[in-house]
């Protein structure tokens, strides 16, 4: 089986993305080959040779109309995308309900009683991380869960302009990239994320984090589970049939990862300190865990344990 794959996940994201299609490839004996895709799927037309080539298509869809403008074409496809919900095909996806809950949660418990949700306006992805924080606060006194204000032009600076320092604010980002814009746009208004701002992201992202002027703190995508259930999807016979409608296969994200952002570091070890800046210092040539605990005075396994006390992942994984 040919497949037509466009992902818009980046860096560490990706690579666990196909991972996963590669681990669905040899648990099922398949012999799927994948296509990589420079366009979405949406900019190809149904007239695409492209199309008769490929046996199977997979990637992010903003609605049905892509498959209407395909007519009679019938070509087994599984979307990645969740800006609109689609009916035509199986959807493969984060539960962003869940991760709306999860990162409520984690907020409630630093004392944030108001909760913003930021994130694109009217998207199905936005509507669901929103329900998932309204229940984590459900039945809870002087907790406040509510929509932020669009994340395009200056409608975030503004926003943040009206925060003081009186009362601990907590923000969900639909993304580490908008977390991170929210950082640099918080320094820039004199606040202190981190201190009386929380904000928590989605998809633990390597580059957003270590870009951002402090950590972020983030759910986890579950790229890996992901593309194993889109090789499940592309080799099983449902949703073949007309009369049953595709399912939404959403995954439970990983856990969240306590950082900077939600206020957890504020008084790390300082060999943790030390040895977080060390490795961004030296991203492009890392020199293995054993060197760099030997560089800060340290045994492997007590770097190890400094990290796990300081809530971070293991040296080598945050590496």
């Amino acid at each position: 089986m040919k497949v037509a794959i466009h992902s818009e996940f980046a860096g560490a994201g990706q690579m666990a993305f196909y991972s996963g299609l590669d681990a669905g490839n040899r648990t099922h004996g398949a012999n799927i080959s994948f296509l990589p895709l420079r366009e979405p799927l949406e900019s190809i037309w149904g007239s695409s040779r492209l199309l008769d080539m490929a046996d199977a298509c997979v990637g992010s869809l903003v609605s049905d109309a892509w498959f209407e403008r395909l007519g009679d074409r019938r070509i087994r496809c599984v979307n990645l995308g969740q800006w609109s919900r689609i009916c035509s095909v199986a959807t493969v996806g984060l539960d962003y309900y869940q991760a709306g809950f999860d990162a409520a949660e984690a907020l409630i418990e630093t004392a944030a009683r108001e909760i913003y949700v930021v994130g694109p306006a009217g998207q199905w992805r936005t509507r669901r991380l929103f329900e998932g924080a309204e229940a984590s606060a459900a039945g809870l006194e002087g907790v406040s869960i509510l929509r932020g204000p669009s994340i395009y032009g200056n409608a975030l600076s503004s926003w943040l302009a009206r925060f003081t320092k009186d009362e601990t604010v907590g923000i969900v980002a639909i993304s580490d990239f908008v977390a991170r814009r929210i950082i640099d746009l918080a320094i820039e208004e004199g606040l202190e994320p981190g201190s009386f701002l929380r904000i928590v992201g989605i998809g633990d992202d390597p580059e957003a984090s270590l870009l951002s002027p402090i950590s972020i703190a983030s759910v986890q995508i579950p790229y890996h589970a992901m593309g194993r259930k889109v090789v499940d999807c592309l080799l099983s016979e449902a949703g073949d049939s007309e009369d049953e409608e595709p399912v939404s296969h959403l995954l439970r994200p990983g856990p969240l990862m306590e950082r900077e952002s939600l206020g957890r570091s504020a008084k790390r070890d300082p060999t943790v300190e030390r040895a977080l800046v060390l490795m961004k210092r030296l991203i492009r040539r890392p020199f293995g865990i054993d060197s760099l605990a030997q560089r800060l005075g340290v045994s492997r396994r007590s770097l190890e344990v400094k990290f796990r006390t300081a809530n971070l992942d293991s040296p080598s994984k945050a590496w």
